[in-house]
């Protein structure tokens, strides 16, 4: 009469036992299809290869998801290299803490590392990652962004109000409103606001001439190309090309419509330039089918936060 129960006792039991492990244990399994709560191996590879102590302090808020997730990165950086210190604290329950590192809101990481400290905001594996990479990095890395061709100034910061929730000509930022009411937005814009984010990961911020030097990207570690209104020079796509050539990074921002003289350049590493726009008929912000709005991501480890 008992036999058929058997084998409900024992999954019972052997169910309790995975628990049991699991809470004692400090080994995660991530069974998603595209590993959304684990590392990258290029993270892990980062992690293994400081060769110096680094404290970590997160503070997060643990009644949020996305700050429980974010802990489990660090945790994993931490348990990747035993010279990664690992410390969590909501700046709620210790705010003097908090104080001491000027930390206001959760999400905030500060990494400390022979003398250096860096603060990220953002709670992302590159954001921790980054700043690991900073922190323990001994030399100066600059970015450099191309200047006379009216291009954005990585120095501006402009602020501006605008209402959303009704029609303001064509200024269009996606819909805050709530209950059809308008609400007026303070928004920031502008390139300072990514230098700013730059300087605070330690990387030093430059505008430079093409036209000046002989090697005027010499010490650069990455090259800023942002929506030049001018064509470049001949000489200036010489520097740049010696520049790539020599195993260099550039990030350029075009401009549609705009000839900049870096086409045929660009030609040579397989990329072209397309004059048509991105159209989503089905999802887009207001009338303009021209901004595309997404708002339903797939689990995927670039999405997961």
């Amino acid at each position: 009469m008992t036999r058929p129960f058997l084998p409900i006792l024992a999954t019972l039991l052997a169910g309790c036992a995975a628990n049991l492990w699991a809470m004692r244990s400090d080994q995660r399994f991530d069974l998603t299809d595209h590993g959304v709560y684990s590392l990258a191996p290029e993270s892990r590879e980062i992690a293994e290869a400081i060769d110096q102590p680094v404290s970590v302090t997160f503070f997060y808020d643990g009644r949020s998801r996305s700050m429980r997730d974010a802990r489990e990165l660090l945790e994993s950086l931490a348990a990747a290299s035993p010279r990664i210190e690992l410390r969590v604290a909501d700046p709620a329950h210790q705010p003097a803490l908090a104080e001491r590192y000027g930390v206001r809101f959760a999400g905030t990481a500060v990494f400390e590392s022979g003398g250096r400290t860096v603060t990220t905001h953002g709670a992302t594996e590159t954001e921790f990652v980054n700043g690991l990479i900073r922190a323990t990095y001994t030399g100066a890395q600059r970015i450099c962004f191309t200047s006379g061709h009216v291009e954005s100034d990585p120095h501006s910061l402009e602020s501006h109000d605008h209402a959303e929730g009704e029609s303001f000509g064509h200024h269009h930022h996606g819909d805050h409103s709530s209950g059809g009411r308008p609400l007026r937005i303070h928004e920031r814009h502008g390139l300072g606001m990514a230098r700013q984010a730059l300087a605070t990961l330690g990387y030093e911020i430059v505008a430079v001439s093409l036209t000046r030097g002989d090697a005027p990207l010499e010490h650069c570690s990455l090259l800023v190309v942002a929506s030049p209104q001018v064509s470049f020079a001949a000489r200036e796509i010489q520097h740049v090309e010696t520049f790539l050539d020599g195993g260099g990074a550039a990030l350029l921002l075009l401009e549609p419509g705009i000839t900049t003289g870096l086409e045929l350049l660009l030609a040579r590493y397989g990329i072209s330039i397309s004059e048509e726009p991105v159209r989503d008929p089905a999802e887009h912000y207001g009338t303009d089918v021209r901004s595309p709005a997404v708002t339903n991501y797939p689990r995927h480890r670039l999405t997961r936060n």
